[in-house]
């Protein structure tokens, strides 16, 4: 059994897997976020640390596995804890199974956001990066009128602010997005083909606006989560889980933050 003070590849194991059923599962996703910050990167973030290391982030997220499996909840890694998770936890599949644990966090951040009650708001959401949902209301600055847009989103999911970068002079932006992923890729690298947690964008063109999503899924379908403007409208939920075909069909490329490495390039 692992308790507080555990260390070694036992314990790695586990946090691996805790990882596993968060990028599966929102609900256990959001309960990690909530416990306590999600430790950032340069740009995004990851869920549990896998250091071999078990300490009160560890805990924290025992207890809430125990409590999604409904079995007694001690903070404490022992047989019913670890079956939950065995039964939770299948392994990745080819393709996709050396993806990056940002690129697993962004399809899980997404997810969490899909259908909560946010509607379309153009220039929304994505002010607050660690904000628990982009344009929840309650968040400080801009954050605060349950509106979003599909940059705002995507910036929030990413976790950066969407205003202006450092790192390339411009906002996060579906058509400043794009050039910069098919031009100097300072902040994103175009990948040659879509892979889970991965950004879908296309820019503004012939007077029609541009988009952008993340993808959630390629097989047997493309599929992400987006923010939209047509799905706000028509159901009341601008962040939605749907097929993403039509980022194809209006020619869209497909890209990775520069930071998640080589492994992003599928």
């Amino acid at each position: 059994m692992m308790r507080i003070g555990s260390k070694g590849n036992d314990v790695q194991a586990l946090q691996r897997r805790i990882n596993e059923l968060a990028r599966r599962d929102p609900d256990v996703f959001r309960a990690l976020q909530q416990a306590a910050p999600m430790p950032a990167t340069s740009i995004g973030y990851t869920i549990l640390t896998e250091d071999g290391i078990f300490g009160p982030a560890t805990d924290r997220a025992v207890r809430i596995v125990q409590e999604w499996a409904g079995i007694k909840i001690d903070g404490i890694a022992g047989p019913d804890t670890l079956a939950a998770l065995a039964v939770a936890d299948p392994a990745p599949q080819q393709p996709h199974a050396a993806l990056t644990s940002a690129a697993w966090a962004r399809v899980a951040r997404a997810r969490s956001a899909a259908r909560k009650g946010i509607r379309y708001k153009l220039s929304r959401g994505g002010w607050v990066p660690r904000s628990k949902l982009p344009g929840k209301p309650g968040e400080p600055t801009k954050d605060n009128d349950k509106g979003c847009d599909c940059s705002g989103f995507s910036a929030w999911v990413i976790g950066v602010v969407r205003g202006q970068h450092p790192q390339a002079p411009y906002w996060i932006e579906s058509t400043q997005v794009y050039a910069d992923a098919t031009g100097p890729q300072r902040m994103f690298r175009r990948i040659p083909q879509p892979m889970p947690g991965c950004i879908a964008v296309y820019p503004d063109r012939n007077g029609s606006q541009g988009h952008m999503g993340i993808v959630t899924e390629v097989e047997p379908t493309l599929r992400g989560v987006d923010c939209s403007s047509s799905r706000s409208k028509a159901i009341g939920e601008a962040i939605t889980e749907r097929g993403f075909e039509f980022f194809r069909n209006n020619g869209a490329v497909f890209c990775v933050p520069v930071t998640d490495g080589a492994g992003g390039n599928g």
